[in-house]
C-alpha cells in the first residue's frame, strides 16, 4: 500500500484554480491512480481537512492538499472516486478505470472508454467472492457488467458488487468489464445492468 501521496488544489492560484474545476490538480490525481493500478498497488490519499481554506489551505504549512474544500464539498472527485477491487478470489493480474479526467486514448484512433473499469484474474483460489466498489456518482445513470465467468449481485447502499467466479479450471482466467450507459457504446451481450435496487440480467432483462 503507498500511502501518503496527494497534490495541491491552488495551481495558478485558488481562484484560477476553482474556475477550471480543479483541472490541474485533477489530471495530477488520475496520474497517480493510473501509475498504481498498472503496479497493483494499494494507496491511501492525503489528505481529509475539515479545517481547509481557500485562504491557508491547510493551514499550519500553507499547503492545499485537502480533497475537501472548506464547504466540504469534494474537489476533483473525478479522480480519485475510481471502482476498485476490495478483495479477489484469485490473483490480480491487470486492473484500471478510465476516469472523465483521462487525458489520452488508451490506442491512437480508437475511442476512450469512459468509465470503463476491468478487471482480470488467474486462478480461482477461495470461494469468496471478488468485491468491486463501485461508487454511484461515477456512475448516476447505472453501469453494465461482462462477467467471464460466474454470477454477481449489487448492494446498492454499499455501493458493493459481489462477484463469484466459478470456473475452477487450473490455469484459468476471470475477468469482469463495467461502463455506464452513453452513446455509442459496445452494450451488447452483457451479464447484468445495475441502477440502484434495480437490476437487468441477460435471462430476464431486455437488452
Amino acid at each position: 500500500v503507498f500511502g501518503e501521496f496527494g497534490t495541491y488544489f491552488n495551481f495558478g492560484g485558488i481562484d484560477v484554480s476553482r474556475e477550471s474545476n480543479y483541472r490541474i490538480s485533477a489530471q495530477i490525481l488520475d496520474n497517480y491512480y493510473r501509475a498504481f493500478e498498472a503496479l497493483g498497488v494499494g494507496r491511501m490519499q492525503w489528505c481529509v481537512s475539515p479545517e481547509n481554506s481557500y485562504e491557508s489551505g491547510e493551514g499550519w504549512n500553507l499547503e492545499d492538499f485537502s480533497i475537501i474544500d472548506p464547504d466540504l464539498e469534494p474537489r476533483a472527485w473525478e479522480a480519485w472516486l475510481r471502482p476498485y477491487a476490495r478483495t479477489t478470489s484469485g490473483k490480480q493480474v491487470e486492473t484500471h478505470f478510465y476516469s472523465p479526467v483521462h487525458p489520452y486514448e488508451p490506442e491512437k484512433g480508437t475511442p476512450l472508454p469512459v468509465g470503463e473499469f476491468y478487471l482480470r484474474m488467474e486462478g480461482k483460489e477461495s470461494d469468496a467472492p471478488t468485491e468491486v466498489f463501485v461508487p454511484k456518482r461515477q456512475y448516476p445513470l447505472g453501469f453494465y457488467v461482462w462477467l467471464s465467468d460466474g454470477y454477481a449481485y449489487f448492494d446498492a447502499d454499499r455501493q458493493l458488487l459481489t462477484w463469484y467466479p466459478t470456473n475452477d479450471a487450473p490455469g484459468a482466467e476471470h475477468d469482469i468489464r463495467i461502463l455506464p450507459p452513453r452513446p455509442g457504446a459496445d452494450v451488447h451481450h452483457w451479464d447484468y445492468f445495475f441502477k440502484g435496487k434495480r437490476v437487468l440480467d441477460k435471462v430476464g432483462g431486455v437488452q
